[in-house]
C-alpha cells in the first residue's frame, strides 16, 4: 500500500486519484519541477513524501487521511492552499528549506510538529491565528524574521527554536503561554534587556549570539525547572 518512486526523473506528479488503498506516496528525489493540471493525492493516504524536488507549488492535496506531510527541499514560496483544506487528521508538517515568505493559518486538532527551518519567512503573525492545541515542537530557525514576538497560545509546547534570524527586536516571553515547554533556543533574537521568562516547565534555555546588553531580568525569572542556561557573558 506503498508507492515508492525515489530517485527516478519524473517531470511530472502522475494522477494518484484512482490509487484509493494507498497509504504512504513517497516522490523523494525524482526532479519534477511543477505539479500537473488534475493531480489529486488523495484516498487513504497516510503519508505524502514530496521532498528533494523543485516544487513550486503543492500538488492537489486531500488531507482527510493525511497524518504526515513532507515538503521540505523544493522551491515553494507559499503553503496557503492548506488553509482551505481540512486538516482533521494531519500531525507532522516539514517544509524546510523552501522559499516560504509567511506561514499558512492552520487549523489542525492533531498537529504536533511543524518545521520551517532556513526560508525566508519574515513574520510569525499567522500562528497568532492558528488552531494548534496539540503542538508539541516548532523549529523555525534560518529564516528572516523581524520585529517582536508575537503573543502565541500553545499549550502543550515542548519545544521551540527561533535562532540565526536578523531579527532586531524581542517581547517578553512571559506574555506567551507555554506552561509545558521544556526547552526553547532563542539566538540572534534579543537586542539590549534580556526578557522576563515564567515558564514553569522549562528545563533548556539558550540565548547565545544575541545582543543582550542588561540581564536584571534574570532576577525576576521564574523557572524552577531549568536545568541548563546559555547566555552570552
Amino acid at each position: 500500500r506503498s508507492l515508492n518512486l525515489w530517485g527516478n526523473k519524473l517531470t511530472d506528479l502522475p494522477d494518484m486519484s484512482s490509487f484509493s488503498s494507498l497509504t504512504e506516496i513517497v516522490f523523494v528525489r525524482t526532479n519534477f519541477s511543477q505539479s500537473a493540471k488534475g493531480v489529486y493525492i488523495a484516498g487513504k493516504s497516510e503519508a505524502a513524501k514530496l521532498q528533494n524536488n523543485r516544487l513550486k507549488s503543492l500538488p492537489s492535496l486531500s488531507l482527510g487521511s493525511l497524518t504526515v506531510l513532507d515538503v521540505s527541499r523544493n522551491e515553494l514560496t507559499s503553503l496557503a492552499c492548506l488553509e482551505s483544506l481540512e486538516q482533521r487528521q494531519l500531525q507532522i508538517i516539514f517544509a524546510n528549506a523552501n522559499k516560504l515568505q509567511s506561514l499558512p493559518i492552520l487549523r489542525g486538532p492533531k498537529v504536533e510538529v511543524l518545521y520551517f527551518i532556513a526560508n525566508q519567512v519574515c513574520s510569525l503573525d499567522e500562528l497568532t491565528k492558528s488552531t494548534l492545541p496539540k503542538l508539541n515542537s516548532i523549529q523555525g530557525s534560518k529564516n528572516r524574521i523581524t520585529g517582536a514576538l508575537p503573543e502565541l497560545n500553545f499549550p502543550e509546547l515542548k519545544f521551540a527554536t527561533f535562532d540565526k534570524t536578523p531579527s532586531q527586536t524581542s517581547k517578553p516571553l512571559a506574555q506567551v503561554n507555554f506552561p509545558r515547554l521544556k526547552a526553547i533556543a532563542v539566538e540572534e533574537l534579543i537586542t539590549g534587556a534580556i526578557p522576563v521568562f515564567k515558564l514553569p516547565s522549562l528545563k533548556i534555555l539558550e540565548l547565545g549570539f544575541n545582543r543582550i546588553s542588561d540581564i536584571a531580568n534574570i532576577g525576576k525569572w521564574e523557572l524552577p525547572s531549568y536545568k541548563n542556561l546559555t547566555y552570552p557573558t
